[in-house]
């Protein structure tokens, strides 16, 4: 036989194969046609959440990655090409993320030089827009003894450049010109047209350096906004640390190349350019975060995607039960089994494609409208969801369409032809392998928390999902023994669920699927964001608030007022309870940083000790040290017990609390010393290749004792007069009859501001995010849960409409079709959501003490399991309550036009 010869029979058998498969998908497409509302819901099932949850992984993976260089350096506009900061009087060589080296002394520009160098640099057809920061700016209204000061303020040529505050689009500004924000004008009692005198100076505000009359063009919004026009003030532009930074943002059509940065780097310019960000960002990919939050969101999605093949199967399921006839037909005329099962196929290939491409679609939108949002090419974007997009639909959809197919082809199509054929139900069908399953994830998940295993917790959590669906068969029974004295409603309900578990069993996996994702999920994130709020040191409980002056550099008796005056707003709106004053030393004390510092240095001869690594890290302030009697430590709860004995008692004997016990000596001392940091950080905003020792101030042997609940020093009162360190007013913390909520924090803290103008508040409490997301989650169960039941009402209506109209033809009431739909929901629902919720507690539970064991995720120490009452409490009751209204309002509303009974 030649092989001409041996290849004929499989080419026709291909050629078969292909017509076959032609042919299912000509009668699936029809289908589809022929039932768009029906299968429009599958590809929303399929669409919407994909999309969604794409969409927010671009976002988290892009601001995670290179790519947000080009945002935060640039801003959105496309049109600015490249900002340059000239940081040195010498040559300095950069790379593309703006990382400096070391600065080259041999050579120095003049800044009288640098205009036209600048001038000569920029590309041909783009223009210079001129952005100068002044770190500390005066005010005065003229004519009256109202003056405040303003960390920040600016001066500029154009409104709308990058690095100003927002909502100034279109204000035209010039020399001699200011916009002020309404806080600052009630504060000074300004109006448009007045005239206020603005001073720059040291940081101390001892010595004017510079100073300008300018008039209010405009009150604007935001919070201590100064913008003068360009020339307002004679600043030193081109000069290096002279109380001011200048941005000169290059704005036009043509990029700033690598070639360009270069040249003007000989110049002491640091250049960040758009292109050049870019090209980076497309070499080098987008970094996906692996903290503990996308390892938990990672393993959450995997669930919702078994629950989205769960929540389209009951689907396909009633499309199984109108394609029986087909597909006996089928079989009658020639074909087999396998073409029966090519039917469901291809109408999962079908929707599978449909869902494709409109994912595809829309996530593409997404990204353009997001690149265009956030000023950056669309190719820097991640390239991975648009092809998890254009995949998973497809693969979800053959899944998903793989069970009913199966069943359509085992069906005998003599007795479907006959009539008298009925496929075997889900719901009773027992297959062993799932409570082997469901009682071997169990080991596992214990194993797990005993190892600290994550690949096991990850198997175990696999495992006890898919045994606890499948097991629901041996949870049925044929005949439940209530099911006779039932109503005829309640009878025809389980009747038909147990009957249809094609369509009833995947409808109550989607609702465990979602409710055990819940409340796993609540205890994961919950526990997560208790031991991630328990790894910083808090100002106060959570709820309290701190009233300051907006100004951290200003000592004045005025600061001290406007502390008060904010004090006493606060109590009128929520009640102080208790209220001590904070003193010490901010990090912000000047702009580059605290002038005064104290260590303490080691008896052994080591490293003198300022800040602690090891230590907690005060999360509302960055101190540099901090002054205390005991007072705030007691109301703040940063310590308790014996500790809170032991601190406060040193602190009475005048003696300090160090955060390493290793510089305390035997007896019960710590020498600790002063330090003038003011001639090294004047060369450090130089730009110095060297930067002088700081100056000892004192140096004195105190009485201390050791913590490490800060990773700070604490020092008495008494220890900071023995070395000249100053304690100033950080601001006043209240604890509150009535806390703040984190949601309402920001709207409290402006209320306060725009009552008290020159103040600050600052709520403690846990950022919005780690507040919602383990709520969000049992929202979207919730929903989720709803979804479903509504699905499961409106199939079940419809394949049991003949039923009904037999019924209703031998004298039933019209109202049994509502009754029984109804009834068959809210059973599935109250049947399946608290077994879902109770296993999602202990699954949730194991999963936290897992993964600290772990010890993966170096900002979870101390992470041990929290259980949220009211949310879990919430989703046993909440979830089969609006499951209840849910069915209710879905099942159809008395007879519809009758039908030919078939």
């Amino acid at each position: 036989m030649t092989g001409r010869e041996n290849r004929a029979p499989s080419l026709r058998s291909l050629r078969v194969l292909r017509r076959r498969w032609i042919v299912a998908q000509r009668i699936a497409r029809r289908s589809i046609a022929k039932q768009p509302s029906r299968y429009a819901a599958a590809i929303a099932i399929f669409v919407i959440p994909i999309v969604v949850g794409l969409a927010f992984a671009t976002v988290w993976s892009t601001n995670a990655s290179r790519a947000a260089l080009i945002t935060d350096w640039l801003g959105s506009d496309a049109e600015v090409q490249a900002v340059a900061l000239r940081i040195a009087d010498s040559p300095l060589p950069q790379d593309e993320m703006g990382t400096v080296d070391a600065v080259d002394t041999r050579s120095e520009v003049e800044a009288e030089d640098v205009p036209a160098l600048l001038e000569s640099w920029i590309p041909e057809g783009d223009r210079l827009l001129l952005v100068e920061k002044i770190d500390v700016a005066h005010l005065a209204k003229t004519g009256t003894s109202k003056e405040t000061n303003v960390i920040g303020a600016f001066q500029t040529d154009s409104p709308s450049a990058p690095g100003l505050p927002e909502g100034l689009d279109g204000i035209e500004l010039k020399a001699g010109s200011a916009l002020i924000s309404e806080d600052l004008a009630g504060e000074l009692d300004l109006r448009v047209g007045d005239e206020i005198s603005v001073s720059t100076g040291s940081n101390e505000g001892a010595s004017v350096l510079r100073t300008a009359e300018v008039r209010v063009r405009e009150v604007v919004d935001g919070s201590r906004v100064l913008v003068m026009g360009a020339g307002s003030l004679d600043l030193a532009t081109y000069e290096v640390g002279e109380g001011s930074t200048t941005s000169f943002y290059i704005a036009g059509p043509e990029a700033v190349t690598w070639e360009a940065i270069d040249e003007l780097n000989e110049s002491g310019f640091l250049v960040m350019s758009r292109q050049v960000l870019s090209e980076m960002a497309l070499e080098q990919g987008v970094e996906w975060r692996g903290g503990w939050e996308f390892f938990v969101l990672l393993l959450g999605g995997i669930l919702i995607l078994i629950e989205l093949v769960l929540l389209v199967e009951p689907i396909f399921a009633v499309s199984q039960n109108r394609a029986t006839r087909t597909a006996a037909i089928v079989l009658a005329i020639g074909g087999d089994h396998h073409d029966q099962g090519r039917l469901i196929m291809a109408v999962g290939w079908w929707i599978g494609l449909i869902s494709s491409l409109s994912s595809m679609l829309l996530l593409s939108v997404f990204h353009l409208v997001y690149a265009y949002m956030i000023g950056v090419n669309p190719l820097v974007l991640p390239r991975a969801p648009l092809v998890l997009a254009l995949c998973m639909p497809m693969i979800l959809g053959i899944v998903a369409a793989i069970p009913s197919a199966r069943d359509l082809a085992s069906i005998d199509s003599v007795a479907v032809l006959r009539g008298t054929a009925r496929t075997p139900s889900k719901l009773v069908r027992r297959t062993p392998v799932y409570p082997l399953a469901l009682l071997s994830a169990i080991p596992a998940m214990v194993g797990a928390a005993a190892t600290g295993s994550l690949v096991l917790l990850a198997v175990g959590v696999a495992l006890f999902e898919a045994g606890l669906i499948g097991s629901i068969p041996y949870a049925i029974s044929k005949r439940w023994g209530w099911s006779d004295a039932a109503s005829l409603s309640v009878r025809l309900a389980l009747r038909d669920a147990i009957r249809n578990g094609s369509r009833t069993l995947p409808a109550m996996g989607s609702l465990m699927t979602t409710s055990f994702i819940a409340a796993a999920l609540l205890i994961t994130l919950t526990s997560a964001n208790e031991a991630a709020w328990n790894s910083q040191a808090h100002l106060g409980p959570r709820g309290a608030v701190l009233v300051s002056d907006s100004d951290p550099s200003d000592s004045s008796p005025e600061a001290r007022q406007r502390q008060e005056a904010a004090a006493l707003a606060v109590d009128e709106l929520r009640g102080v309870e208790q209220s001590v004053e904070l003193n010490g030393m901010p990090w912000a004390s000047t702009a580059a940083g605290p002038a005064l510092i104290v260590e303490a240095t080691s008896p052994s001869g080591g490293d003198p000790l300022s800040i602690a690594e090891g230590g907690r890290a005060l999360g509302e302030l960055d101190l540099a040290y901090l002054v205390d009697d005991g007072s705030f430590l007691k109301a703040s709860g940063l310590v308790s017990g014996d500790e809170m004995v032991k601190a406060i008692a040193t602190l009475k004997e005048g003696g300090a609390i160090l955060p390493d016990a290793s510089y305390v000596d035997a007896q019960g001392g710590a020498n600790l010393r002063a330090l003038d940091m003011t001639a090294s950080l004047v060369a450090e905003s130089n730009g110095e290749p060297e930067i002088p020792d700081p100056t000892i101030v004192s140096e004195q042997r105190i009485p201390a004792s050791a913590w490490s609940e800060l990773n700070i020093i604490v020092l008495s009162p008494e220890a900071a007069d023995r070395l000249s360190l100053p304690a100033k007013p950080l601001g006043r913390l209240l604890i509150l009859d009535r806390p703040v909520g984190a949601l309402t924090a920001s709207a409290f803290e402006a209320s306060i501001v725009k009552e008290v103008p020159g103040s600050a508040a600052r709520v403690v409490r846990e950022t919005t995010v780690n507040l919602l997301l383990p709520r969000l989650a049992a929202l979207v169960s919730l929903l989720a849960a709803a979804g479903t039941i509504a699905l499961v009402v409106v199939l079940a209506a419809n394949d049991m409409r003949p039923d009904f109209e037999t019924l209703e033809a031998m004298g039933a009431s019209r109202d049994l079709r509502r009754r029984v739909s109804a009834y068959q929901g809210i059973g599935i629902a109250f049947v399946c959501i608290p077994v879902a919720v109770l296993s999602g507690l202990f699954v949730g539970v194991l999963s936290v003490v897992a993964i600290a064991e772990s010890g993966r995720f170096s900002t979870l120490i101390g992470l041990s399991p929290v259980i949220p009452v009211a949310e879990i409490v919430g989703l046993l009751v909440g979830a089969p309550l609006i499951a209840m209204i849910i069915a209710r309002l879905a099942s159809p509303k008395g007879a519809v036009k009758p039908s030919r009974i078939s």
